[in-house]
């Protein structure tokens, strides 16, 4: 499945594949590549991943109900048009993503749309549902509409009531539609048709999780995001108190976008999480970058939460004090420690290169790889970084010659510029942004060629060869 997003901020046009397993978006500044992050965040958002219902939606036409083992008709026009309406919202959205106003020039054209083979998803889907359904005389049945795996359409049958429905899941879906629903029976079943298509072809399980690239702001001054917040609390709490009035225009809503509102809250909810064990082995190498460990605590449960950094001797310095790259990569750090899930999470990172030096470039990009080589994982990235854009390489080159079994790894010149658990070419969707444009940079077995990089190394090369010999010939005619 590909989506597509339409007039979005700078971008004209991007056709990006959700098929991948490691994203990775370049190109100049103020192109589009954070834009593009938010709207794939959008699609995997858990408030995103909910049923549409269309009022307009035409009743589905099927014989009138008089036994068992009535035919339902799926046809390819109600496929498409289940699936057009699940593109129309999400692009009505995305100025709620944005924290802006529909009316924005940035969205006001906006779109974005989700294309397939639809009709095979469907084909290959299998589905039993159970729901009740209660009439104007105060009657009530309980029907299953089911379709099996290689057919278009379902089947209802009238069944006798089953205690407790909820406790038992049908088919391939996660749920079940027990309500007593309005309407005839045709517009109950097509409510459930149309929320069965929509699970069966946009079913984004993966958990989304932006880092942004100012990453180094939150360690340090979380604690002002608090005490800003709670002021204002206490001054609404004041007027209320005085004046029996509340002004709900003096709460301000977040500030911030989306993604970014969801960090602030996972930070916040740090006190009553547990750490995880099963990205262990990443923690400690980001512990060797930022020569000790992330902690955090908060005075009598209700105080802002204050970080700090465990030095490898024991001793522990406030945030502040830190290094930039340790701010950078706490973050990260706390992701893998407490937020990430043992699968199914999707890591969108803006430019993890930066405040690294070259060499820790190098291993926070072997880290990332080798989070989305674990279950099913996804990672995106935005980067300006040819050390970045040529590790990726590198991890591509490993993993042909370890398939083809020709690499060892006492082969390796220098063990800790690659990871072992490398992943193949096709798991990655490289993309260069420019001039409201999106192009695709395609791998192959030589990995991608980064070209606007590789255009801008050869000019400073250039010019350094230039400047070199002109350095060279002054000297030559002194002499």
């Amino acid at each position: 499945m590909n989506v597509i997003l339409n007039r979005i901020g700078p971008i004209a046009k991007a056709n990006i594949s959700l098929d991948k397993r490691f994203y990775v978006f370049v190109g100049y500044n103020n192109s589009g590549k954070t834009y593009a992050s938010y709207a794939l965040w959008s699609l995997y958002a858990t408030q995103r991943r909910r049923y549409i219902h269309n009022t307009k939606s035409t009743p589905i036409s099927f014989p009138d109900f008089a036994g068992n083992n009535i035919e339902v008709p799926i046809t390819t026009e109600k496929i498409s048009q289940v699936a057009s309406d699940y593109s129309k919202n999400l692009s009505l959205g995305l100025s709620n993503i944005f924290n802006v106003s529909p009316d924005n020039p940035a969205f006001k054209k906006a779109r974005i749309t989700l294309t397939g083979d639809y009709e095979k998803e469907w084909l290959k889907s299998r589905h039993k549902v159970l729901f009740g359904k209660s009439f104007q005389d105060k009657t009530s049945n309980q029907y299953i509409l089911e379709k099996k795996s290689g057919e278009a359409n379902f089947i209802l049958s009238e069944t006798p009531f089953i205690d407790a429905p909820n406790s038992k899941i049908f088919g391939s879906l996660k749920f079940t539609l027990t309500s007593a629903m309005l309407g005839n029976l045709k517009e109950s079943v097509t409510d459930i048709v149309d929320f069965t298509i929509q699970e069966t072809l946009f079913r984004f399980h993966h958990t989304p999780f932006f880092l942004p690239a100012n990453r180094i702001f939150f360690p340090s001054y979380f604690k002002y995001i608090y005490s800003t917040e709670a002021k204002e609390f206490q001054s609404v709490r004041r007027q209320f108190r005085y004046t029996n009035e509340l002004d709900l225009d003096a709460i301000s809503e977040y500030p911030h976008t989306e993604p970014v509102n969801q960090l602030i809250e996972a930070i916040s909810s740090l006190p009553r999480l547990q750490a995880r064990t099963q990205y262990s082995d990443l923690l400690l190498e980001l512990e060797e970058i930022i020569s000790g460990q992330l902690t955090f605590s908060q005075k009598e449960g209700i105080a802002p939460i204050d970080f700090k950094l465990r030095l490898d001797g024991g001793d522990d310095i406030d945030m502040y004090l830190a290094s930039s790259s340790s701010n950078q990569l706490s973050l990260l750090y706390l992701y893998f420690k407490y937020w990430a899930t043992p699968d199914y999470n999707f890591l969108i990172i803006d430019e993890p290169e930066e405040n690294l030096h070259p060499k820790n470039q190098i291993k926070v990009a072997n880290i990332l790889i080798n989070f989305a080589n674990r279950g099913t994982n996804k990672v995106l990235i935005t980067t300006h970084s040819p050390l970045v854009a040529e590790t990726i390489n590198n991890n591509m080159f490993l993993s042909y010659l370890k398939e083809k079994q020709s690499l060892q790894a006492t082969d390796y010149p220098n063990k800790d510029y690659i990871t072992e658990n490398a992943l193949k070419s096709k798991a990655y969707g490289v993309y260069f942004f420019s001039d409201g444009q999106v192009s695709e940079y395609k791998p192959d077995d030589y990995g991608v060629y980064f070209r606007d990089f590789v255009q801008e190394e050869s000019k400073i090369r250039e010019t350094s060869d230039f400047l070199r010999h002109k350095i060279s010939s002054l000297k030559n005619k002194h002499d």
